[in-house]
């Protein structure tokens, strides 16, 4: 195993634990892919879901019938995909927005992995390959430069294709959310991560106790110490701090802030924008 596989296996124990190798990690798939295309009909389309992770919205698209590619910085969650799609192994459920769609079993043949790429060199990784449909969910403000991923997603769209990104926008922050950063800052990541599974607040998990419970047997955890600290300090309730924690806010150091506009600035000169709302937009390529 290379260190890029180690470094990724681990990403994934964090991020989802036991469930990772469960159906749970199927659950929304629908919701996901509709999110970010609405109903737009993918059958036999060209697809090209970037920063695929454990491949949910992947596995969606080739139950309606797409041609996938599936890109990730990481090696854990496109092998992930391959093998539940390789067996499987989604959970079924109901697909709202696409009940027009014929649903099929997703096949192999139909799916392309691109893993463990830096996310900065995407386009060469595809020679003259274009796409029908480019997405990319919940991704944007992770890259180091979002204007240039930007840019790459419509070099990879044909003309006339469909851009989707979904981003955390300005407001998604409240002070609050801020604040838990703050305190929580360098923290064991192990720690945010159990935190936030035992409070159900990560795909997959079910919610186990409540950050009330937690806090009362928080001797030797820092995270938790950290909790108390700025509820003492800052005057929250524990129950507001509970609503707001997420494992991003407290797990994601490099996670930015995207201005709607800004945001739509960088897709003006190509694109035609087809849907917008905070943290959402929808373009096609002229």
């Amino acid at each position: 195993m290379t260190s890029t596989e180690s470094s990724s296996r681990n990403l994934y124990d964090l991020i989802w634990g036991v469930n990772r190798d469960s159906p749970d990690w199927s659950i929304g798939r629908f919701d996901k892919l509709y999110d970010l295309l609405g109903t737009f009909d993918i059958n036999g389309k060209n697809v090209l879901d970037v920063c695929c992770g454990m491949g949910s919205k992947a596995y969606a698209a080739l139950e309606l019938g797409a041609r996938v590619w599936a890109y990730d910085g990481s090696v854990e969650g496109p092998n992930l995909l391959k093998s539940n799609v390789e067996n499987q192994t989604a959970i079924p459920e109901k697909i709202k927005g696409w009940r027009r769609y014929k649903l099929t079993k997703p096949d192999m043949e139909n799916l392309t992995i691109v893993p463990g790429m830096d996310i900065t060199d995407i386009t060469n990784h595809f020679g003259n390959q274009k796409f029908d449909i480019v997405y990319m969910g919940w991704a944007l403000m992770h890259v180091a430069d979002p204007e240039r991923a930007a840019k790459d997603l419509q070099t990879l769209a044909k003309p006339g294709g469909l851009i989707a990104l979904t981003y955390y926008h300005q407001n998604y922050r409240s002070q609050l959310t801020l604040d838990i950063h703050q305190y929580t800052y360098g923290l064991p990541l192990e720690e945010a991560a159990d935190i936030t599974a035992r409070l159900g607040k990560r795909w997959g998990f079910q919610k186990t106790t409540t950050l009330r419970e937690l806090l009362e047997h928080s001797e030797g955890n820092q995270t938790l110490t950290a909790l108390k600290k700025l509820i003492a300090d800052k005057n929250y309730t524990i129950e507001q701090v509970e609503d707001a924690l997420h494992i991003e806010d407290m797990a994601t150091p490099y996670l930015l802030n995207l201005h709607d506009d800004v945001v739509a600035g960088y897709f003006a000169k190509q694109c035609k924008i087809l849907y917008k709302r905070p943290g959402l937009l929808r373009v096609r390529k002229l």
